[in-house]
């Protein structure tokens, strides 16, 4: 982030992947491919890592990382609305626990609530659309070409908001560019690519619950690596956040707003 522009390392972390797969998947595209669906998903999660990136400039990366997982606390009423699907009494509880826990890490005893904070809360509402879009129309389309035009997306709107609003640089050091390999293999087609392909085996809530580590691991390698500690009111508030996550995906599946107990344990079980 120190030598490569965040908008220009987002480029080059999406387009050299994007490549990799669109090379190793040539066959695939002779057929017809669900461009209009990729692009969609590529732009919010294009969005959505444009949003982290700057927020990310203004925030430690535990901080970050847990106000970013509030992202899950809006799956059960967006799948409402999107999917029909009935909405958890849990997911209400689940959701007063975790603004709450929201409101104590950015309270005026640790810090006043910051542009970083809001970009943060903004990209989680969007990643939460992302994640039910992926559930409603990934499973019947061919991964590799779907990820590539993903992966294709993000590209082309980092470069341009890139050659519109930074400094491209003319070259870089060699540490920036093992750094930079780094992201493309683990960060983005591994990590990324894992990620969506098995969420195409579960359901967005349930994914949701095994995401949750993802603000534990970020907070641990910021405090070994980065040597950036949280205050006790920031880790009050993550731990309420996680709790009301739990809430959220735990409560008895009976109780519904919107369908049958009946139908719903149906839907919990698929």
């Amino acid at each position: 982030m120190e030598t490569i522009p965040p908008i220009f390392l987002l480029f080059l972390r999406f387009s050299f992947a994007s490549l990799f797969i669109f090379l190793l998947t040539i066959p695939q595209w002779k057929k017809p491919l669900p461009w209009n669906k990729g692009i969609i998903l590529g732009l919010l999660i294009g969005i959505v890592l444009l949003f982290q990136n700057f927020a990310l400039l203004t925030l430690g990366a535990g901080r970050g990382a847990f106000l970013a997982y509030t992202y899950s606390i809006f799956i059960p009423p967006l799948q409402l609305l999107i999917t029909k699907k009935p909405l958890h009494i849990g997911s209400i509880i689940g959701l007063a626990i975790t603004l709450s826990g929201v409101f104590i890490m950015v309270s005026p005893q640790t810090q006043n609530m910051s542009v970083g904070d809001l970009f943060i809360l903004l990209s989680s509402f969007l990643f939460s659309f992302y994640m039910i879009l992926i559930d409603k129309f990934g499973k019947t389309e061919p991964f590799w070409p779907y990820m590539s035009i993903q992966f294709m997306t993000v590209a082309v709107i980092s470069v341009i908001l890139s050659l519109l609003f930074e400094n491209i640089p003319p070259h870089l050091n060699s540490g920036s560019i093992y750094s930079l390999l780094y992201l493309i293999v683990f960060g983005t087609l591994i990590a990324s690519s894992i990620q969506v392909y098995f969420q195409y085996r579960t359901t967005p809530t349930r994914a949701a619950i095994i995401l949750s580590l993802e603000g534990v691991f970020a907070a641990l390698l910021a405090y070994m690596l980065g040597k950036q500690h949280m205050t006790s009111h920031e880790i009050w508030g993550a731990c309420i956040i996680i709790a009301g996550v739990l809430m959220c995906e735990l409560f008895p599946a009976r109780y519904t707003i919107g369908k049958s107990a009946e139908s719903n344990v149906a839907n919990e079980s698929e």
